[in-house]
């Protein structure tokens, strides 16, 4: 016979100590605060991509910050971001009934994390602070957060809360609805993986062929890597084609801003790399990379379709995705979240990832898990497997 056992509440000691500093504008912030109690391994927690990003944000996006103190300490950080969510424009389904639903959402959410990149970015402690110290922390964060946007005009009608490897069962308890996105798709490089063709190697002799296939019918166009000067003529160009592939997708909160690219170049530097795809003199195509300590993040891309029928060219950025990291001496590739199936055929493995919503309004709560099951995206696809020994 099972028995069920409640959680216990546990009173700790040490949480009452926790103290929560609360920040409109990451300007607002001394720099080595913030990055004495960020992570030290995470960019997108560090202090220059978040002015980066306040300066230039995404559609009708504003932010919010938080510091955590212990004993004077400073032990942590929580990153928001509020946002307009509109369904109809984010979700795109052939499904009439979907599309019914989705015309009548649309809200100003407060979002804890990051709507423009897939992983656990949303907050961090220090090791010493326990689990459940962590969570109550967070809790008060959030009640603390929405208290301050009611006072600027900027109350939100829902919360969301991001990416995680594993469940948080406090926000469960809490009344938010799980959200199952479609995984986070990876690739772990292997440390013999010295080069590209060593990589090509252990693949089976399907993928590989497949893979030299590709990189033939890339001929005719060449890859350059796009510094400022060239970044700067291009700006039309490069927004244009990322809008084309950002409007095709099947989930989209919300779309960059327009200086997006140019302005986190000049911010990043070297760890970012636009890396554009010509015709001739004309850019057909582009994708971007980020250097995130010892994962190399795949970011945004565009590219004109008619090339990608001719020339393969999404397979080919995907290939010279993991090339760059493979030479940057990364443990993994981060290719995020849509166009499972390919991804899967160039190795990249799912991982599945909890987001969680809740509604402000404790009556439309109720229903949040049936409105999340009936507009999550739903893909059908298969894992490819290219390796020789899977």
């Amino acid at each position: 016979m099972l028995v069920c056992k409640e959680r216990k509440k546990i009173q700790n000691p040490n949480l009452q100590n926790i103290d929560i500093q609360y920040f409109k504008s990451i300007q607002l912030i001394d720099k080595e605060t913030w990055n004495e109690a960020a992570p030290a391994n995470d960019l997108f927690l560090q202090y220059d991509y978040l002015l980066f990003l306040e300066k230039f944000p995404p559609d009708s996006g504003s932010f919010a910050y938080v510091v955590f103190t212990q004993h004077g300490k400073n032990i942590g950080v929580a990153y928001f971001q509020i946002g307009y969510f509109d369904a109809e424009k984010s979700i795109h389904s052939d499904s009439l009934f979907v599309k019914s639903i989705t015309r009548q959402i649309n809200f100003k959410a407060l979002i804890l994390g990051n709507a423009l990149v897939t992983g656990e970015h949303a907050y961090y402690f220090d090791q010493s602070i326990s689990k459940e110290n962590q969570e109550n922390a967070l809790q008060k964060a959030i009640e603390k957060v929405e208290n301050q946007c009611v006072k600027e005009n900027r109350k939100t009608s829902f919360h969301l809360v991001k990416d995680f490897f594993q469940e948080k069962d406090f926000l469960i308890e809490k009344n938010y609805a799980a959200f199952p996105f479609s995984p986070n798709m990876i690739l772990d490089l292997r440390s013999e993986w010295d080069s590209f063709e060593a990589y090509l190697d252990a693949m089976s002799t399907k993928y590989r062929t497949r893979a030299k296939r590709a990189e033939k019918k890339l001929s005719g166009l060449k890859y350059l890597e796009m510094d400022v000067q060239m970044i700067e003529n291009q700006q039309d160009t490069i927004y244009n084609l990322y809008n084309k592939i950002a409007n095709g997708a099947d989930f989209n909160y919300t779309f960059i801003h327009k200086k997006y690219f140019i302005e986190l170049k000049k911010a990043l530097g070297d760890a970012y790399r636009i890396i554009g795809c010509y015709n001739q003199n004309e850019l057909v195509g582009f994708f971007t990379t980020i250097y995130n300590f010892d994962e190399l993040e795949t970011g945004f891309i565009g590219f004109d379709e008619k090339y990608n029928a001719s020339h393969q060219i999404y397979l080919n950025f995907l290939y010279e995705m993991v090339k760059i990291g493979i030479e940057a001496g990364v443990k993994k590739v981060v290719f995020s979240r849509t166009a499972l199936e390919i991804k899967s055929s160039i190795g990249a493995e799912p991982h599945f990832m909890q987001t969680y919503l809740k509604a402000q309004s404790p009556i439309l709560n109720r229903f949040m898990p049936r409105v999340v099951a009936a507009i999550a995206p739903k893909q059908e696809w298969q894992q490819r497997k290219p390796f020789k020994n899977e």
